[in-house]
């Protein structure tokens, strides 16, 4: 389940878990840090307690936590059986904004380097294309990888510039995604079609952070966790501190 902020994920996927005794499993980068609280919007532990999710309190933020990291959690929990053998097999619910968590799960994930991505090729190559057409990027990847060049002679040209893009950097434009999800799964998305509302939501769930205590939340967790953790780049977070060090108002 994924969708903007302030969109009622949560309160989704609470319903769907009651409905149907489902297995519930954060898939929001930051919520799986502990003390990050506040700003995440984490339920209140009498909730989590009710219905615990899979994935989140998991690690402290002054370490790596990779996707690779988050499937380990996650596979086990998506595939847990029903603790009653004669019920239905048991729901999955991913509930969370990250998409690289919902791809590496339902999708399979690509090793470090595969696929690897540079702007300012790209628009190098981009260029290239407007100006003189194909045949000078059909020639230079078929110099670089035959056998991919044999497959994007009747490509789109977004498609051959990606695949030139990725043979220059030395990757691998074939390479398949690995441990895809096997069982049934369907992606639902959420979103307000009202634009004015959405932003009185999020305004009002913005005050009540602050009201909750979001700037001492982040000066606590910046004392203690080294300079330049990732996790105090986040949206509620930085601002925040900048708000703490007078930097902005409230």
């Amino acid at each position: 389940m994924l969708g903007p902020t302030a969109t009622g994920k949560s309160a989704l996927s609470l319903a769907l878990a009651h409905r149907f005794n489902g297995e519930i499993i954060n898939c929001d980068s930051t919520a799986v840090y502990r003390g990050f609280d506040i700003g995440t919007d984490k339920l209140d532990r009498a909730t989590l307690a009710k219905w615990p999710h899979a994935g989140i309190d998991v690690v402290d933020a002054d370490g790596p936590f990779t996707l690779f990291d988050w499937l380990e959690i996650a596979r086990p929990a998506a595939s847990r059986p029903n603790s009653d053998s004669g019920a239905a097999p048991r729901l999955a619910i991913m509930v969370g904004g990250t998409g690289l968590y919902h791809r590496g799960l339902l999708r399979g994930f690509l090793r470090g380097g595969t696929r690897p991505h540079d702007a300012g090729l790209r628009s190098e190559l981009e260029t290239l294309l407007a100006t003189e057409g194909r045949a000078p990027l059909d020639e230079r990847l078929a110099a670089l990888q035959p056998a991919i060049a044999a497959k994007m002679l009747r490509a789109s040209p977004r498609r051959l510039v990606r695949a030139l893009e990725i043979a220059v950097l030395g990757g691998d434009a074939a390479a398949q995604e690995e441990q895809p999800w096997e069982a049934p799964h369907a992606y639902v998305t959420i979103d307000d079609p009202d634009p004015l509302h959405h932003r009185t939501v999020i305004a009002t769930r913005i005050e009540k952070q602050f009201e909750r205590g979001l700037v001492d939340e982040a000066v606590a967790l910046a004392a203690k966790l080294p300079p330049g953790t990732p996790a105090l780049s986040g949206i509620g977070y930085a601002e925040g501190l900048r708000h703490h060090s007078a930097e902005i108002s409230r």
